[in-house]
């Protein structure tokens, strides 16, 4: 019996996979409270420990430098900081190899290790907020079953249910190499028009017996549909962005989201350029639905006369 811990599975007969997971929320609290005492006594956690922990996908490595900024930053500063994590998880143990000082250094180093198909997969994920099923990745990214699982045995994506997802301490190193590519602008017009697409498929269900399932399927959509949306708008593509509207707005309204269709809404019909007729309708009418259903009875009706 030999006991192996590896950046990835050996693949040899005989083997059982162990997978070590990121800490329990409590055990994540406990960790940063005793390495933010070593550096600083007088730190006293509170609800905002926890909000560090669960925005560091309660990484032990990531926590341990977090907790080491206390010196420098309160809580809430340190929170606040945590919207650029990269930049700021650095400072580690001298002690400590080179590639475990920092945080986007141990990233780099798992990435390096990666093939150059790999590494692309692994930068055109980044294009999807949340996650994606394989379908999309395979559609958008271009990306292969072989790559996909390769990179899941690496740690550097996760596997949900119907679902591929990463940390988003991952994510934003992934985003810094999708950022970089050449083709980053046709990416993104694939992402949005696969949403598109996707809404024009959920728009009869919404409708049908069928409802529950697909509302809880653009639930689990709704940073990749608001990511699609805001590129649609801010390329001026007011067609495009009315139809998306126009084909779930309707799962907005019944999850209670009305605030945030509304500006969506308001920002599309507000670009310029001819639309077809039924875009907006749609559109017209979506968006006075969510105003009359938040009681706003002076916007929505000037929009039903639209």
């Amino acid at each position: 019996t030999v006991l192996i811990t590896s950046r990835e599975p050996l693949h040899v007969d005989g083997e059982w996979e162990v997978a070590v997971d990121p800490l329990q929320e409590q055990e994540a609290v406990e960790l940063f409270e005793q390495r933010a005492a070593a550096v600083r006594s007088d730190v006293a956690g509170n609800g905002e420990v926890v909000e560090i922990c669960r925005r560091l996908d309660c990484l032990p490595l990531a926590i341990e430098l977090a907790a080491a900024r206390v010196k420098a930053l309160s809580l809430p500063a340190l929170l606040e900081r945590l919207d650029q994590r990269l930049p700021l998880l650095a400072g580690g143990s001298r002690s400590a190899p080179e590639r475990q000082r920092t945080l986007a250094a141990t990233i780099a180093w798992s990435h390096d290790l990666l093939r150059p198909a790999e590494q692309d997969v692994f930068a055109r994920l980044a294009v999807f907020v949340g996650g994606c099923t394989l379908e999309a990745a395979e559609q958008v990214c271009g990306a292969d079953l072989d790559e996909i699982g390769s990179l899941v045995d690496k740690s550097l994506l996760r596997h949900t249910g119907e679902r591929y997802w990463m940390l988003e301490t991952i994510r934003e190193f992934a985003a810094g190499r999708l950022e970089a590519l050449p083709d980053l602008s046709e990416l993104r017009d694939r992402h949005a028009a696969w949403y598109v697409e996707l809404g024009e498929r959920a728009r009869p269900e919404l409708h049908a017996r069928q409802r529950p399932e697909w509302l809880d399927r653009l639930d689990a959509e709704h940073a990749n549909l608001r990511a699609a949306l805001e590129h649609l708008l801010a390329g001026g593509d007011k067609d495009r962005a009315l139809q998306l509207l126009g084909a779930i707005w309707l799962s907005w309204a019944t999850r209670g989201q009305w605030t945030e269709g509304r500006r969506l809404f308001a920002s599309a019909l507000a670009l310029e350029g001819e639309v077809a007729p039924e875009r907006l309708v749609d559109g017209y009418w979506g968006a006075s639905i969510l105003a009359l259903w938040q009681g706003d009875v002076d916007e929505g009706e000037p929009l039903v006369a639209g």
